[in-house]
């Protein structure tokens, strides 16, 4: 067999699998896998590690046990570096159970896992929650010769941070720090992010310093987790503190900050200052966002500031975005707010006519705001949103309108 002109091998069907499965066109890839084995090749450990990685990412995990029980059935046998990427992916989707079983067995048919493995069940073990035997699966590590290193540790304090649990936290990275392995960025992001939920930037302000002590850089990472928490709470002094601070160690903002500031600043009402850091992020030749507009379009319909939101909108499409349901569920609600029904009709109208699904949020206005003006438009609405599969929330359930039906 040839594909385009090549006569075909099994690195050839593999490089063609790899391609599909990461294009997660999972369907194909079993045609493929199909027309391979027609051609007289057997797949290979490194065909099932592309299986394995393909049915993952697509989130079909049943589809990970079926290969994975089909290698097996046809004697394929697994090494290590399977092994990891068919665990990782049964933690990914939440089977760590079955993870530790197939490792089990493995290791009954003289599988010597490697710190791959073990790091793995490891990060399994802190997305379930299951601390303790997270510590168990680094003490297995250790007895089976694995060294754990800074990544294996940070799954663990990653956990207690989510968790709240800060002086168990500290305690741990004090612990790896004994068995000769240094924190790294990573570590002391984890460790700002939680002070930060909890409020204790006095903390986070502390771990700056630590990272610096130890000769490395802050980045732009661990400011964005200190921006995130200060804005969260509403603190804009701060906020304007840590840019400082920031910019003075030679670090910009990225998008993702600024997304964090300009929403941040709109939620606290604050728009003047959400469209100073828009102008500023624009000055810096940072290309704004769809989410950056519409964090300032609903911003600005919450403040009955409509025109100025409209005025947004042609800035969206000219700039050559498209706006979204998230773009005019913002201006539906600020016209209905306003009392202006026909025009919440015509963007409704318009939104179909390009093709954006409307969400039950794009109703909600209708149904409250569209009533004064008569039962019709609001019973016509009311049926497209069925029509459109979408299931009555509590909002609407609560409303005249659901309870006539």
């Amino acid at each position: 067999m040839k594909i385009d002109n090549v006569e075909a091998n099994l690195v050839t069907f593999n490089s063609l699998l790899s391609g599909l499965c990461k294009a997660t066109r999972m369907k194909e890839a079993k045609m493929v896998c199909k027309e391979m084995e027609a051609n007289g090749f057997v797949p290979d450990r490194f065909t099932y590690s592309i299986l394995f990685d393909g049915f993952s990412i697509s989130g079909d995990v049943e589809g990970v046990i079926a290969r994975y029980e089909e290698a097996i059935g046809k004697g394929v046998g697994i090494n290590s570096y399977n092994c990891g990427v068919l665990l990782n992916a049964l933690c990914k989707h939440g089977k760590i159970e079955k993870a530790e079983e197939i490792l089990g067995k493995e290791m009954e048919n003289e599988l010597v896992p490697n710190d791959v493995v073990f790091k793995t069940i490891v990060n399994g073990y802190c997305r379930e929650g299951d601390i303790n035997r997270a510590i168990f699966t680094i003490e297995r590590m250790e007895n089976h010769g694995g060294r754990p290193d800074c990544i294996t540790f940070n799954s663990l304090i990653n956990k207690f941070c989510e968790i709240r649990e800060m002086d168990t936290a500290e305690k741990w990275v004090k612990k790896v720090a004994k068995k000769g392995i240094s924190p790294n960025l990573v570590t002391y992001n984890t460790l700002i992010n939680g002070y930060g939920q909890m409020g204790r930037f006095d903390r986070c302000f502390q771990i700056l310093e630590e990272i610096e002590y130890h000769g490395m850089k802050p980045d732009v990472v661990r400011f964005r987790s200190l921006i995130d928490c200060f804005c969260k709470v509403g603190n804009l002094l701060e906020v304007e503190m840590v840019l400082r601070d920031m910019e003075g160690r030679g670090v910009s903002p990225d998008t993702r900050i600024y997304n964090m500031l300009i929403d941040g600043t709109c939620s606290m009402g604050r728009i003047k200052d959400a469209f100073r850091f828009f102008d500023k992020m624009v000055q810096g030749k940072i290309d704004p966002t769809l989410a950056n507009y519409n964090f300032l379009v609903n911003g600005l319909c919450k403040k009955a500031r409509i025109m100025e939101a409209a005025v947004l909108l042609n800035q969206i499409i000219i700039t050559g975005l498209s706006p979204d349901a998230i773009t005019y569920n913002s201006l539906i609600s600020g016209y209905s707010s306003a009392g202006k029904t026909q025009k919440c009709l015509d963007l409704y109208e318009n939104m179909k006519k390009l093709g954006i699904q409307p969400s039950l949020k794009t109703f909600h206005p209708f149904f409250s705001g569209c009533s004064k003006e008569g039962i019709v438009i609001v019973e016509k609405l009311f049926s497209e949103m069925l029509q459109l599969d979408l299931s009555p929330d509590l909002v609407v359930q609560s409303m005249e309108i659901f309870r006539r039906h």
